[in-house]
């Protein structure tokens, strides 16, 4: 399972919400808090011009009633820090009448009130200009504030922000986990199931629409994989049954070819059996007959001895063939070969001879025998006996088929021969099976391998020899082709990867 995340969905979520609501509270605090100032230096500005208004209007009183230091004295009375910092009082030619403050204020006269404000002294300051009935009035009123006095007003806006971002992120937390994390969890906790093994969806929490669609869209694969899964093993059971079959029925008809090869060799060995029993006959009834001599029985005897060693011979040699034909891969007169798994091609070839030696088909067909002193190849003897036989007794019966159709033209044709050669290569060996007959017919030699493939006679061929002999060279890795390039008849090369 892949490395999770170490905060979940709802986490980062709250995270990045709580980054957006600072980026976006935090202008709202400082524009409250310089609102909050604002209002206090508007309310300064106000508190300034009414003490401004007022000022002046007792000025004008005095300065109607009485002289210029009564004006002057008025003035003075109202002059001081928190309340007017600089004032003058003219008529309306501009003539000074009273004058108080360090700071000189505007006299150019006006003909309409006036404010604005300015700094004097480091002081804020409200400068207001008043054109009365009598005289004209210009004050610099103390406009200064104490910001410290806004500073509760911000605070009281940050905690309503932060109260307001609290329940926006629980809110929101509520509702992450609700609609979005719920719902994943639960498809999360399907999803893992299903990979541990569970055949089963089990219901998704109610989510957002987009969450119900993905559930319901992971379901659809759930059950499309689940079919799909049941449909594979079934096809996984069929294709080990088939093959099981397969198996079976390619070592039948391994076995089958081997047994069939056994058939053609007792036959062939019928006449070679049939002499001697003939011979061994008329010997007993001469020595049944009790007209012999005592040294006339012993020889006839010693006779006997020879035929019945030589039937004896025979027959070994073809059982020794049937019992190779077990999956042991084994033969029973295994000496001199190498592991069930190899064999050196040089016993079996000896073995070959003995078993074509008696038959019929092979007494006027010279085998010429030329291999290494030793030569293993990475097949099982009885499986290598079984290929060359099947090779070479495929060949006696073309040249013998041949033979027949040549005496009809020429009687005296010349014996024929197969050639058994092999040579041991750098990284391979190869056995030659060569024949003098007619060879493969050209419309042949693409599907020879084939089964149900032969130039013999219906009935005298099941065409499923050089198939079975593929097989067989092909599973121990090897190669069987036939060589095109061979003209004095027909020729098929064994080719086997050479072992260390």
């Amino acid at each position: 399972m892949a490395l999770r995340s170490r905060f979940g969905l709802r986490t980062q979520l709250l995270a990045l919400f709580a980054g957006l609501a600072a980026v976006f509270l935090a202008p709202v605090y400082f524009t409250g808090a310089s609102a909050a100032r604002a209002l206090l230096h508007a309310g300064r500005d106000d508190a300034a011009r009414g003490l401004g208004r007022a000022v002046a209007a007792h000025v004008e009183e005095v300065a109607r009633h009485g002289d210029r230091a009564a004006v002057q004295r008025a003035l003075s009375l109202h002059s001081g820090p928190g309340g007017v910092l600089a004032a003058r009082v003219t008529d309306h030619q501009g003539v000074l009448l009273a004058e108080t403050g360090r700071t000189p204020v505007e006299t150019a006269p006006t003909i309409r009130e006036h404010t604005r404000n300015a700094i004097l002294n480091g002081h804020r300051v409200v400068l207001l200009d008043l054109p009365l009935r009598t005289v004209d009035v210009h004050l610099a009123l103390d406009a200064e504030v104490d910001e410290h006095r806004a500073d509760p007003v911000a605070r009281l806006l940050a905690l309503l922000a932060a109260l307001f971002a609290a329940g926006l992120a629980f809110f929101t937390w509520i509702l992450l986990g609700r609609l979005f994390v719920r719902p994943l969890d639960a498809l999360v906790g399907n999803a893992e199931k299903i990979a541990a093994g569970a055949r089963t969806f089990a219901p998704i929490p109610t989510g957002t629409a987009e969450t119900e669609t993905l559930a319901a869209s992971l379901r659809t694969m759930s059950l499309s994989l689940f079919a799909k899964e049941k449909a594979l093993q079934d096809k996984v059971r069929e294709l080990g049954e088939a093959t099981l079959r397969l198996s079976e029925t390619s070592s039948a008809l391994v076995s089958s070819e081997h047994y069939a090869g056994v058939g053609k060799l007792a036959a062939g060995m019928a006449h070679e059996i049939g002499n001697p029993i003939a011979a061994l006959l008329g010997l007993q009834e001469l020595v049944l007959s009790g007209d012999l001599t005592p040294e006339e029985q012993l020889d006839f005897v010693a006779r006997m001895h020879k035929e019945t060693t030589r039937i004896h011979g025979v027959l070994r040699d073809l059982l020794d063939y049937a019992r190779s034909g077990g999956n042991d891969g084994s033969l029973a007169s295994s000496g001199g070969y190498a592991a069930a798994g190899s064999c050196d091609a040089v016993v079996v070839v000896d073995d070959l001879r003995k078993l074509l030696a008696p038959q019929r088909n092979f007494k006027d067909i010279t085998l010429d025998i030329a291999l290494p002193p030793s030569m293993i190849v990475p097949l099982p003897a009885p499986r290598l006996l079984q290929v060359l036989l099947n090779l070479a007794m495929n060949a006696a019966d073309a040249m013998n088929a041949d033979a027949e159709d040549r005496a009809t033209r020429a009687p005296d044709c010349a014996p024929h021969v197969i050639h058994l050669l092999g040579t041991n290569g750098e990284n391979e060996v190869r056995l030659s099976v060569c024949d003098t007959g007619p060879g493969v017919p050209p419309s042949l030699r693409a599907k020879i391998f084939e089964p149900f493939v032969t130039t013999k006679e219906v009935g005298a061929g099941t065409g499923l020899g050089l198939a079975v002999c593929k097989g067989i060279v092909e599973a121990a890795g090897g190669r069987l082709e036939l060589d095109g390039s061979y003209t004095d008849g027909g020729a098929f090369v064994l080719t086997f990867p050479r072992r260390g």
